[in-house]
């Protein structure tokens, strides 16, 4: 028979495992919403570009026609962003609810009776994960970051693109990438 530390063990290692496919769900349903506002994020980058004479091309006339580029941008980060919040919150109550349950179905009553478990409010757990950084910088960071390199890599690609010569459609297709290969080739 399993001691009650075995059994945590077996029990941690296998919340392991479903927290890490958890959150190789969580990420693909983040990368689905960003890759949903790609193709509007794309037109409207072929209608500025359309609007933009190549004569007169300078960084400070791209930048004012990129607004509404920016605007679908701000708004897939965003709409992200809510999402992870709202997933980060399920999990707080979800995680909230199991630690205190695996302890409390775990460990022996005469244990329960001198140290009674105390679980800690979903709310609490929440705050936490979003005030903790993960690798230096906390979430809400990550997510301004994350809007402002996803512009830049835009910018970039035209800039690159007016400087090659290449056509809207080139451009566009640098930045959203080929279809064949799943857009996985573009700047986005």
């Amino acid at each position: 028979m399993q001691t009650v530390n075995e059994r945590l063990r077996d029990e941690s290692i296998a919340h392991a495992v479903w927290i890490s496919r958890y959150s190789t769900g969580v990420a693909a349903r983040m990368v689905k919403i960003l890759n949903d506002s790609d193709a509007e994020l794309t037109a409207r980058l072929l209608v500025a570009l359309d609007s933009l004479d190549p004569g007169s091309f300078t960084v400070t006339r791209l930048e004012s026609l990129l607004a509404s580029v920016r605007e679908v941008n701000r708004a897939a980060i965003n709409s992200m962003f809510t999402r992870l919040s709202g997933e980060l919150n399920e999990l707080a109550i979800y995680e909230a609810g199991f630690q205190l349950s695996l302890f409390d179905s775990m460990l022996p009553d005469f244990v329960a009776d001198v140290h009674p478990l105390v679980g800690i409010s979903p709310d609490a757990l929440y705050a936490a994960a979003m005030a903790r950084p993960f690798q230096g910088r906390l979430l809400s960071e990550w997510a301004s970051d994350l809007e402002a390199d996803r512009l830049r890599r835009i910018t970039n690609t035209v800039r690159q693109g007016f400087l090659l010569g290449d056509t809207n459609e080139q451009i566009a297709r640098k930045i959203r990438g080929h279809v064949s290969k799943g857009f996985q080739d573009g700047a986005l």
